[in-house]
């Protein structure tokens, strides 16, 4: 390779299902043009097939028509690795895969099968292969892909609830959680990174996981996954699920974005696709909801009609990422705000909220084990900033 790194940009979440012309996509666009590798998670299914999967809760199923939004940002790979990519049924996960790559957007992480979903999109830039592999920890039971049954590439992992004090009698205490990777499941993700590296210069594996409940911090398996990534081979690690923003670390040279966030997660239907499943709450009422659910649970907020989490997950970023054929060159990210009208605006660093932005992303960096440094700086007019690993001069 030679000439300037290729690069990669990422964003987390991404579903649309917006009426036309709500929320000013510009700005984001034309942050999203400068990079020769734009990735995200597509996090729902755009079909029009009738099937619903009978675990599906709130299913998050769009018009086709609604990947117009899609190919406008300009993504070029997304992961279908996903607790929604199968919402539809196995027909909504077909319709889905046909129309993205139909939009010229490679796929990976879901197929007819076990062994397609663990194939690599495999994308040529600047003279750099680059493969993309992708799983999903977080899903219901049945979306995981089998040797002949279409769905997810999984890495599940068992739970287990031990005594914090084992040499005290505590009734009732909150247990410590601990959990076990799948060693099948693992085992093929190994494999899958394995093989990807020998047709690519660089491998990216993207993964699905992670508590949506909590504001900050990692779930016992997300840095054991991340570590079995790491060591399978892959440069660089991508996780999303938990709709807000969780910070970056690095294990050896392979930088982990533990949280990337979402640019777009529109459920205008919820309050009454819920209130179809069960009578335990109305969902039109906020208090009501927050009370029950928390106020990191999902459910309608009346002054974000598309975005029914909580005000954290307004903060977003689009992580970048420059790419050589020795591996990751540098990673940053752009701060983002998300607008009740489901705008997304990349920040000027002139910005007055970017000072709560870097706030939010230094006490999210502080839950990590080893989180990178920040080094805050601009990108022309935009904020931005690096991430470095903490022990570098």
């Amino acid at each position: 390779m030679t000439g300037d790194p290729v690069r990669l940009l990422c964003v987390g979440d991404v579903f649309f299902d917006r009426p036309a012309g709500m929320g000013d996509l510009s700005g984001l666009r034309e942050l999203l043009a400068t990079g020769d590798i734009v990735f995200g998670n597509c996090e729902g299914n755009y079909s029009d097939s009738s099937q619903r999967s009978p675990h599906a809760r709130g299913p998050q199923i769009a018009a086709p028509t609604q990947l117009g939004w899609l190919a406008e940002l300009g993504f070029s790979v997304m992961s279908v690795a996903n607790n929604h990519i199968v919402d539809g049924g196995h027909e909504g996960l077909r319709q889905t895969l046909t129309r993205l790559t139909e939009l010229g957007i490679r796929t990976a992480g879901a197929g007819e099968n076990l062994v397609a979903a663990a194939e690599p999109a495999v994308l040529a830039a600047g003279g750099l292969r680059v493969a993309v592999i992708a799983a999903s920890s977080v899903f219901p039971v049945g979306y995981e892909a089998r040797p002949g049954v279409a769905g997810l590439l999984p890495l599940r992992a068992y739970t287990f609830y031990l005594n914090p004090t084992p040499d005290e009698w505590n009734p009732g205490m909150q247990p410590r959680v601990i959990t076990a990777i799948d060693e099948n499941d693992s085992s093929v993700l190994e494999a899958a990174i394995s093989a990807a590296r020998e047709h690519a210069d660089v491998v990216v594996a993207s993964i699905h996981w992670g508590d949506v409940t909590k504001r900050h911090g990692l779930t016992d398996h997300e840095p054991q996954a991340a570590q079995l990534l790491a060591e399978a081979g892959a440069d660089l690690v991508l996780g999303h699920h938990q709709h807000t923003v969780r910070g970056t670390s690095f294990i050896g040279a392979t930088p982990v974005f533990f949280g990337l966030g979402h640019v777009a997660c529109d459920l205008p239907r919820l309050a009454e696709d819920l209130a179809a499943e069960t009578e335990e709450v109305s969902y039109s009422d906020e208090a009501a909801c927050q009370t029950l659910f928390g106020d990191y649970g999902i459910y309608p907020r009346a002054d974000y009609p598309l975005l029914p989490f909580h005000p954290d997950s307004r903060f977003t970023v689009v992580g970048r990422c420059d790419l050589t054929a020795g591996g990751v060159e540098s990673v940053g990210m752009y701060p983002c705000w998300i607008g009740p009208d489901g705008s997304v605006d990349p920040l000027a660093a002139t910005d007055p909220r970017v000072a709560d932005w870097l706030r939010y992303l230094v006490e999210s960096m502080a839950a990590l084990p080893e989180p990178a440094t920040v080094v805050p700086g601009t990108d022309g007019a935009l904020a931005y900033w690096q991430l470095v690993p903490a022990s570098s001069p």
